[in-house]
């Protein structure tokens, strides 16, 4: 059993299930869960949401990564103004 020590109900049992399905990569944006992987050596490749938009654009599937962003401010999804500007710059948007 791993000790997952605090973190959401739902990040553990992503971390739980990952385990012991070994699977490769997981998504989350939970920084104690990311942390206490890379903590406990589990070996995942770890995607964040700005991850999956990016690699959205890249392949084509998004026009517009900041659309989406906007949109999660509108909808009042904490997003801090340093880390919006960073991800359009990765994105190529500015």
């Amino acid at each position: 059993m791993l000790d997952l020590g605090k973190m959401g109900a739902g990040e553990k049992e992503v971390i739980s299930l990952a385990a012991e399905l070994k699977v490769v990569t997981i998504l989350t944006d939970d920084q104690k869960a990311i942390s206490r992987a890379a903590q406990l050596d589990l070996n995942f490749d770890i995607l964040e949401s700005e991850d999956v938009l990016k690699l959205a654009k890249r392949g084509g599937i998004l026009h517009s990564v900041k659309q989406v962003l906007d949109n999660m401010r509108i909808n009042k999804e904490h997003l801090e103004d340093e880390v919006y500007w960073r991800i359009l710059e990765e994105a190529g948007e500015i």
